[in-house]
């Protein structure tokens, strides 16, 4: 049975294929780093596959940041991923961790050097997704680093009803007078 990452990924393909360039994104290195299976993603990207390969925002790494599978994150990183992509228009490793609450695998795209200042079409960063998906000890962690105080995360956070992560924005300073919209 089809995933929805996968049908929504055909359906996009499909879609696009009308319109735009020809994609590069390597399916099937796609698909194995969204499995978490890293014999295949190794094997492909041994096969000369490139771990850059991209199409309308999304990558290996972004689908692997995304279930949360580290080990895949980091060989694909070893092997020449971009971990700071231009434009992440499907936002990068670091907001799609930070999305689904991988902890750990934030922590390490940090150390790695992700940048805190990237959003995705929207304009959502991944302190406001953290603080809109309620995962506080994310938000703590992104603020320390040095994550932008705005008031798209104070909006997002309030939104999903969590007061202790609207408390904690504001104590550190959120301006919340800066948003033109609310995802910005």
């Amino acid at each position: 049975m089809e995933s929805l990452e996968q049908l929504l990924y055909r359906m996009a393909r499909r879609l696009a294929a009308t319109r735009y360039a020809r994609p590069t994104l390597n399916e099937d290195l796609w698909e194995a780093a969204l499995r978490g299976d890293e014999p295949a993603v190794r094997a492909l990207l041994d096969g000369g596959v490139d771990a850059n390969g991209t199409e309308y925002g999304y990558t290996a790494l972004t689908a692997a940041a995304h279930r949360g599978h580290t080990d895949i994150v980091l060989l694909l990183l070893d092997r020449g991923a971009k971990l700071n992509p231009f434009p992440p228009t499907g936002g990068d490793a670091l907001l799609c961790a930070a999305w689904m609450g991988h902890r750990d695998l934030v922590r390490l795209l940090l150390e790695r050097g992700a940048r805190l200042r990237s959003n995705d079409l929207t304009g959502t960063s991944a302190v406001t997704a953290a603080a809109g998906r309620g995962y506080i000890d994310i938000v703590r962690l992104l603020l320390d680093r040095g994550a932008y105080r705005g008031s798209a995360a104070v909006a997002a956070a309030a939104a999903g009803g969590f007061t202790d992560i609207v408390r904690l924005l504001l104590d550190q300073g959120a301006d919340v007078g800066s948003a033109k919209s609310y995802w910005t």
